[in-house]
């Protein structure tokens, strides 16, 4: 067999027949569901033996005893492992899609109007760092949860979760890794909010720090906790219905992370600053959260595909959260527009602010770069996704939360243009 010059350093080449095939000698040799590797070094000659396996399907999955190996047999054989299903139909993707993304636009028109009942809370309005932390968290814990979906998804559409033995493990090692990337990232946001408040002249004693951490902490932990076995959920319930996942899952979990996160803050907020807990068992508290975080992360390293979402996603989630904070920055500076700040309390563009919406100036602006916006970010999200396949990383844990932190700095920024033109050729937004 002659040296491929493509490869003058190591050639692997496999044979499968079931055929009676000739040799050069002119006899025959007969394969029936074998395999034949050979390999061959630079100069020609054969360094290993030829050899024939006879396994049979089941037996190879058999031998298939960890997850490390699944993967592996997965690229190697994928018609072993890989649904055989005809690709999804543009029809199907679009009664699919269109439905939930509905459904996920509602979701966040109501989940506006919560978040303007949750700045009317005693405990919000007490303590503005509160109010500071929202977009901060809200962004981060969408990141972390659509990062679950997403790796979920591709996880069932693989036929990784054709058992219900995969889809607990699944589910046990992903969760361990959410928890604990909630609460590593909720501190890193805390962090910043005392950053910026100090920039900002607030006084923060440490009883005022420890309540903080606790309502950030808390919420997310909760949060998380609910989102994932929810998102777990619908995974389950769209293989048993044949729906793909990817439709549904990743705008579930914006929008119910949003919501679910506000309701939580809202209530544990209200708690925990009511003070009805001494300075020591808040900071016990605190201690006991940190360190169920730190064991969650190190359940996930034990897992093949969480420590590659651990090791590699981390990075896009902190970046994200760094985007997040050029975001915070420039809704700040909104205040001289009197756009989204006001006497240090965020206000929102509601309902009840119908002068500044129907304005026919903020309608067409805002469309306009609604339009732009989703364009930008479409074009971004092929780019950076074949990028990050060309440098042999994992979109599923990398991708989305640096388009969702793009898109909130991007849409900031333009709304931000809206309001600006409104205010030029009419008159200052009444909120």
């Amino acid at each position: 067999m002659p040296v491929d010059q493509r490869d003058p350093d190591f050639v692997f080449s496999q044979t499968y027949s079931s055929e009676t095939m000739s040799t050069t000698d002119g006899g025959s040799s007969t394969r029936h569901a074998s395999t034949e590797e050979s390999v061959y070094s630079n100069d020609g000659e054969e360094k290993g033996s030829t050899l024939t396996l006879e396994v049979s399907t089941l037996k190879l999955q058999n031998m298939l005893n960890n997850e490390k190996q699944e993967v592996f047999a997965a690229a190697m054989i994928p018609e072993l492992y890989f649904k055989k299903d005809k690709p999804e139909s543009y029809k199907s993707f679009f009664m699919n899609a269109s439905l939930i993304m509905l459904l996920a636009s509602g979701g966040l028109f109501f989940a506006g109007i919560f978040l303007r009942v949750v700045t009317q809370n005693p405990a919000f309005q007490s303590y503005p760092e509160l109010l500071k932390v929202i977009p901060l968290l809200l962004g981060l814990k969408g990141s972390i949860e659509m990062t679950y979906a997403s790796r979920l998804s591709t996880m069932a559409n693989t036929n990784r979760l054709n058992t219900f033995r995969k889809l607990v493990n699944a589910t046990f090692f992903n969760l361990a890794l959410i928890l604990g990337q909630a609460i590593s990232v909720s501190l890193c946001a805390g962090g910043f909010i005392f950053g910026i408040c100090t920039a900002l002249g607030i006084n923060l004693t440490p009883l005022r720090i420890a309540l903080f951490l606790l309502s950030i902490l808390t919420t997310a932990t909760i949060a998380s906790f609910v989102l994932a076995l929810i998102i777990t959920l619908i995974v389950y319930l769209s293989m048993k219905f044949s729906i793909n996942p990817d439709n549904i899952c990743a705008p579930f979990a914006a929008v119910a992370g949003d919501t679910v996160a506000l309701l939580i803050l809202n209530y544990i907020g209200t708690f925990v600053y009511s003070q009805t807990l001494g300075s020591t068992g808040i900071w016990s508290l605190i201690g006991i959260i940190l360190a169920f975080g730190i064991g969650c992360l190190c359940v996930a390293w034990k897992n093949l595909n969480t420590r590659e979402a651990l090791y590699h996603g981390s990075f896009s989630i902190i970046l994200s959260m760094i985007i997040g904070l050029e975001n915070s920055f420039i809704m700040i500076q909104l205040v001289f527009i009197g756009a989204f700040v006001q006497m240090g309390e965020i206000a929102l563009i509601s309902v009840t602010s119908a002068k500044a919406i129907t304005h026919p100036i903020f309608i067409a602006s805002y469309i306009f770069f609604a339009i732009t916006q989703i364009l930008i970010l479409f074009y971004i999200c092929m780019g950076l996704t074949r990028f990050l396949f060309y440098m042999n990383i994992d979109p599923d844990n990398n991708s989305i939360p640096l388009l969702t932190a793009l898109g909130d700095l991007i849409g900031t920024i333009f709304l931000a243009i809206c309001l600006w033109l409104y205010k030029t050729v009419h008159s200052p937004v009444s909120i």
